[in-house]
């Protein structure tokens, strides 16, 4: 007796008759690829492995348990030694407030900016020259009356049209009629008027240069002072804001300061030129302050004093508030950075044995009643596969520090496992993922609870899928929801109002998102593991599928007799809780293989010619159990799944072809070398519900339909017979089905049929009531024959006695 045998967890055997070369078999296949157990004790100790990475390792911590605005239930509790108070989030973040307010703008000198100014002033003067010399030209042609003053005055308008200055008529002409008049009167160059604006614009330009000119508006500057850096000189000093200029207090300096010192005319010109040529010199450098207001905030201390060691923190019953939280806080802070490396590895220690337990049990839950999936190592590994990448999502983000908890999609893993599956294997692994994450989390109770209820919600959800829209739209919906509500009652519960479930929303909201991925995870598995799941039922059980149109247009009577039986699968299935859409959509296919002589069966047969009679009882056999292997080579090319070619192999198990052996029989000549095999069905044997489903319900179908003048006795009287014929064969050896599965299929079947032949039934009461009726009638008429036997009577002896 091994050790789960003893402690009472061993699975249900099950009584089942030995087969031939079992044992021999069962010793292949334990050191097989498929089967070996080694194997799935390798895939099983990698999860734990990627589950264990996922642990904190540095951390340790005293895990109060306590609510802020509740009384303190644990004993009173003092310093264990020495630490320091942690400064709150709210007040760390009032001095970072303060610092950015009080620290400074910083605006960084470009010497190259009067460099671009003087070289712009030169630019527009020497694009002036063309048009004085040329303006020169003319008016002394003008003056002495010269023969080319038609060609200077061309060249003047033409040096003007293509000049670009910028500035005002009134200014160019200023500048003309000066020019002119030093050269014609042969003046020195310095008496005109450009050159003493230019000298005296440069003054004023580099007086405030040299004060500075920021190139940001002033009323925009809150500080008294800004930080001016100069890069060339290695320099940094504060400066009064009063002494620098913006753009438009240095515009009305200039302005005031050129009036002062030039007439007006020249005034006006010096302010034009000023314009086209100022840019301010001290430039504001965001990414500095950010640097330095980065640095000063990393220098803020993150305590505000300290406990001393014996010093009463909060006694039994005290009311915990918001300032011995952040004092319990602090401990548990210092608890985790003074634990000694064993401490930290003995903390490590514990979670690596809540692992373990957590994944042992989802394990034996697997061993103990999914021994299916337990004992081959494909659906082993789809599993644990499944539950993995879970685990290092969360192992991703509990490393990396790159997100909430809440952003991780749990839901997704016990979903792919219910549609695979069932919604037992899925609610277990939601049950099983919620307890890892929230053991790594922190041992985080409302993320387990709240996550196994959001991830239930959504097995649920998927139980039975009818369409993809059910997947796509209502699943993330029912997990987005019973977040919210889960971490609702949570906040409710706490006394801290929907603040928590607000600030949690779009991580929420991005985990309900993260389930549409499901879907092509799904196929993908499908694919790599040779599953079927139901959106691939689902697929293939639409009508137009190009398999069942050939069905329909080749073997119409098969096709009808095929969408009878999957209407009998389908419901049977579903009264006993098995898979309905698996028992349909096995049902449609399962007599595929009948297009290839469509002619040999009844169903499709009509004029009452029937191919048979022209063959022998043997060569009729083979005809008919010929549909199984074709209809199997058929769905094989058409790449059905495994799953749906067990349908079509076993729908007739062992049975024998009755028909034509009893038509063997009575014929002399055959009767001596008659052998039975020749007329039976190759199998196998149904292995699961659903095709055993498949193999009474094809059977009860065709024969009530062959049925005259069907009545409900007589199909009660059908489908009792043949359920239990089928069971005295042993063709349902092999399947799971019940006592009460069978009673509930004779059931099911029989509402079925009688809906079917509705109109053509006579029912039990009806036929009760009519013979009632009869007899009614009958005694009337008993009655009157009496009292007319009686008159008869009484008048006879009347006349006699006349």
């Amino acid at each position: 007796m091994g050790f789960l045998e003893k402690i009472g967890l061993s699975r249900k055997k099950k009584e089942m008759v030995p087969l031939l070369g079992e044992k021999m078999k069962k010793e292949q296949e334990a050191y097989s690829l498929k089967r070996n157990p080694y194997l799935r004790a390798f895939i099983f100790i990698c999860f734990i492995l990627i589950s264990v990475f996922s642990l904190p390792r540095t951390s340790v911590r005293s895990t109060f348990n306590y609510t802020v605005g509740q009384p303190w239930r644990a004993e009173d509790l003092t310093a264990p030694y020495t630490f320091a108070l942690k400064k709150t989030t709210e007040e760390i973040a009032t001095e970072e407030e303060a610092i950015e307010e009080q620290l400074s703008p910083i605006f960084v000198v470009d010497e190259g900016v009067s460099i671009a100014i003087q070289t712009r002033l030169d630019s527009l003067y020497r694009s002036l020259q063309p048009i004085l010399e040329s303006y020169n030209d003319w008016q002394t042609s003008k003056d002495d009356n010269s023969t080319t003053i038609l060609d200077d005055s061309l060249r003047f308008s033409r040096e003007y049209e293509q000049s670009n200055i910028g500035i005002t008529d009134f200014a160019l002409n200023t500048l003309l009629i000066s020019y002119h008049d030093v050269k014609s009167n042969s003046l020195p160059d310095n008496l005109f008027s450009g050159i003493r604006v230019k000298q005296e614009l440069e003054s004023v330009i580099d007086e405030m240069l040299n004060q500075g000119i920021i190139n940001v508006n002033k009323a925009n500057i809150n500080a008294d002072q800004i930080t001016v850096l100069n890069p060339s000189l290695s320099t940094e000093q504060p400066i009064n804001i009063a002494r620098v200029r913006d753009l438009r207090g240095a515009n009305e300096y200039a302005q005031f300061q050129l009036n002062r010192i030039l007439p007006e005319d020249l005034a006006r010109l010096g302010i034009e030129l000023y314009n086209k040529v100022i840019a301010p010199n001290y430039k504001i450098s965001e990414e500095r302050r950010q640097e330095r207001l980065n640095e000063a905030i990393a220098n803020i201390s993150e305590t505000k004093g300290a406990m001393a060691q014996g010093q009463v923190i909060i006694r039994r019953g005290d009311i915990v508030n918001e300032e011995t939280a952040n004092i319990l806080a602090s401990l548990d802070e210092a608890r985790s950075l003074n634990a000694s490396e064993l401490e930290r590895w003995l903390r490590f220690g514990g979670g690596v044995i809540l692992v373990i337990v957590i994944s042992l049990v989802f394990f034996m839950y697997l061993y103990l009643y999914r021994r299916k999936i337990s004992s081959h190592n494909g659906l082993f590994f789809l599993v644990f596969l499944t539950l993995s990448l879970i685990s290092i999502a969360t192992a991703i983000i509990v490393t990396l520090d790159v997100a909430h908890p809440y952003i991780i999609p749990v839901a997704i893993a016990p979903i792919i496992l219910t549609i695979i599956f069932d919604s037992r294997v899925g609610i277990i692994a939601s049950v099983t993922l919620a307890s890892l994450i929230g053991l790594v989390h922190g041992y985080n109770f409302e993320f387990t609870i709240t996550t196994i209820a959001a991830c239930s919600m959504g097995v649920f959800s998927v139980r039975d899928v009818k369409d993809r829209s059910q997947f796509f739209f209502t699943t993330p919906g029912i997990v987005f929801l019973t977040y919210v509500i889960t971490m609702g009652a949570f906040s409710l519960a706490r006394m801290d109002g929907w603040q928590v479930v607000i600030d949690n929303l779009m991580y929420i909201a991005i985990n309900s998102v993260f389930i549409l991925f499901t879907y092509p995870i799904i196929l993908l598995f499908e694919k790599l593991f040779g599953v079927t799941t139901d959106f691939t039922l689902l697929e293939l059980g639409d009508t137009n599928q190009p398999l069942l149109k050939d069905l329909m247009n080749k073997a119409p009577g098969t096709f009808h007799h095929s969408l009878q039986v999957a209407n009998l699968s389908e419901a049977a299935a579903s009264a006993i809780g098995a898979n309905s859409l698996l028992g349909r959509v096995g049902a449609l296919y399962h007599d595929i293989g009948k297009m290839i002589k469509p002619d040999y069966f009844v169903e499709n047969q009509s004029g009452g010619v029937n191919e048979h009679d022209k063959l022998k009882p043997q060569m009729s056999a083979m005809v008919i159990k010929a549909h199984v292997s074709e209809g199997v080579k058929m769905a094989e090319e058409h790449g059905l799944p495994k799953t749906l070619i067990h349908f079509i192999e076993t729908h007739h198990g062992t049975s024998i072809i009755r028909y034509f052996f009893e038509k063997a029989k009575e014929d002399e000549n055959l009767k001596e070398m008659l052998d039975e095999e020749q007329f039976k069905y190759e199998g196998p044997l149904p292995s699961t519900k659903e095709t055993g489903i498949l193999l009474l319900a094809d059977g009860i179908e065709a024969a009530s339909r062959a049925m005259k003048n069907p009545t409900y006795t007589k199909l009660e009287n059908l489908v009792n017979r043949m359920v239990d014929d089928r069971v005295t064969e042993g063709q349902l050896s092999h399947c799971p089905l019940t006592f009460r599965d069978l009673q509930v299929i004779k059931e099911t079947f029989l509402n079925i049929l009688v809906g079917v032949y509705h109109s053509r039934i006579e029912y039990p009461e009806d036929q009760k009531r009519d013979k009632e009726e009869a007899e009614k009638a009958q005694t009337k008429k008993d009655e009157q024959e009496t009292n007319l036997s009686e008159n008869q009577e009484s008048q006879e002896e009347e006349s006699q006695q006349t």
